[in-house]
């Protein structure tokens, strides 16, 4: 089959200065983009097994936004605050135009459209045209808000969001035959969460003032509720289900992050702790089908062999990478099959290490 895909695009970017710190920013695009998708006669793809559609989407995706910069310095650094608010469209990808369970290339599989309109030359039917695709397109509107603030030796930063969803595209928890993840429409969809980030410098410390080479911590976090706000799931004997209020598989309840760097003049160090929440396998939100949170340490050493009197050796790094040193078992993502064995959880690779030679020319 072919697959033939043509896009353009206008926009208009633009930055106001309003006085008193304070400045716009507003973003106009425009997208048209279109996919015409045919299978070719060949073997047993004949007649009325051969499928085509074409596609069209046009997608007008407006932005905008408030910054303020404060006056002075509070608190010693520089602060900022903001305010955003855009819509945005996404198109299905491919293979979420086609079966649910099957791809274009399994015989008898059709597109998941509502009409077909048998098309023939010389008396003999040709192949099937299909129009009104079911897998519609993704709208969503985004509201954002936080503060930046950056000192001389500290910065922090704290970002709001909440997406509000139409046809977002979601993941059900299930493997279709060629081991691909089963998505579809779900009518309405929130997100909402919470951004903090911080980089400490933590050898202006007083009481640390005296301890040789330089060392910085960086903090990552992130805190999502992610729902279904409405939601049919239709399973595969017919039944409609309600999953309204229910979270969404695969999403992480927490993304966290924890770093500190060393560089002690010839060796530099990295001791960073991972952490994610808990997620589910499918849509059900049934307990008993989720991955637990897990918690993770990974170590590195890098040597430069210049800073020890080789400088020869002058651009080398000797690294050692230690990936999950405490040698933790947990699982990273999965689904649930209710044909098979239930829940399929895969696991992440236990403690192992890299270990290899950099040289920047």
């Amino acid at each position: 089959y072919t697959g033939d895909k043509s896009a353009w695009s206008v926009y208009a970017n633009e930055q106001f200065a309003l006085g008193w710190g304070l400045s716009a920013l507003v973003d106009l695009h425009f997208q048209h983009k279109q996919y015409d998708f045919f299978q070719q006669a060949t073997g047993n793809f004949q007649g009325a097994l051969r499928n085509r559609y074409q596609v069209d989407y046009d997608f007008f995706n407006p932005k905008g936004g408030l910054f303020w910069q404060a006056p002075g310095t509070p608190l010693g650094g520089e602060l900022g605050l903001y305010g955003h608010f855009g819509i945005a469209h996404r198109e299905p990808a491919d293979s979420e135009l086609f079966d649910t369970w099957s791809g274009p290339d399994d015989l008898g599989a059709q597109p998941l459209f509502g009409t077909a309109t048998p098309i023939y030359a010389g008396g003999e039917l040709q192949y099937v045209y299909w129009t009104d695709p079911r897998v519609e397109a993704e709208f969503v509107r985004n509201y954002e808000a936080g503060f930046t603030w950056r000192g001389a030796s500290l910065s922090l930063a704290l970002n709001g969001y909440l997406m509000e969803f139409q046809n977002e595209v979601v993941d059900y928890g299930a493997l279709d035959a060629d081991g691909q993840g089963v998505r579809g429409n779900a009518d309405q969809t929130l997100h909402r969460g919470l951004e903090l980030g911080a980089t400490g410098l933590l050898s202006a410390l007083p009481a640390l003032a005296e301890l040789p080479g330089t060392h910085r911590l960086d903090v990552a976090f992130a805190r999502s509720w992610d729902k279904f706000e409405r939601f049919s799931f239709y399973e595969a004997d017919g039944t409609r289900l309600n999953l309204s209020g229910n979270p969404l598989a695969g999403v992480p309840a927490h993304l966290a992050r924890i770093g500190l760097d060393s560089d002690w003049g010839p060796l530099a160090s990295r001791f960073s702790l991972r952490s994610a929440g808990r997620q589910y396998l499918d849509v059900s939100g049934r307990a008993e089908r989720r991955i637990d949170g897990y918690r993770v340490l990974d170590i590195a050493f890098a040597l430069r062999p210049a800073a020890l009197g080789l400088p020869s050796l002058a651009g080398s790094e000797i690294e050692l990478k230690l990936y999950n040193a405490l040698d933790v078992e947990y699982e990273t993502w999965g689904y649930y099959d209710g044909w098979g064995d239930g829940n399929y959880k895969v696991p992440a690779a236990k403690s192992h290490f890299l270990l290899g030679v950099r040289y920047d020319f």
